[in-house]
């Protein structure tokens, strides 16, 4: 597959399964495969909050023009960096 058949490939999920849950032990893998991923000068400083609570996800839903996504997910994930990690 070439990079434009890959990127036109992609799609965004829009529906989610209600009570269908990503394991804490899932989304660790997640997050220790995506620190494989090249940063710039190799800092890997990237952090991750995940909110799981439906009170703070509709908060976040709030401040997020109200996504539908947020309120259903499973989980919202924040990815996190250090803008002075140098």
């Amino acid at each position: 597959m070439d990079f434009k058949e890959f990127a036109g490939s992609r799609h965004s999920a829009i529906k989610f399964e209600p009570g269908v849950e990503i394991s804490t032990e899932e989304l660790n893998k997640i997050f220790e495969l995506t620190r494989l991923s090249p940063t710039a000068y190799n800092l890997q400083h990237a952090e991750f909050l995940v909110i799981r609570d439906q009170e703070r996800k509709e908060k976040v839903k709030a401040l997020s023009y109200n996504q539908y996504k947020i309120g259903v997910s499973s989980a919202v994930v924040f990815v996190l960096g250090d803008k002075k990690a140098y």
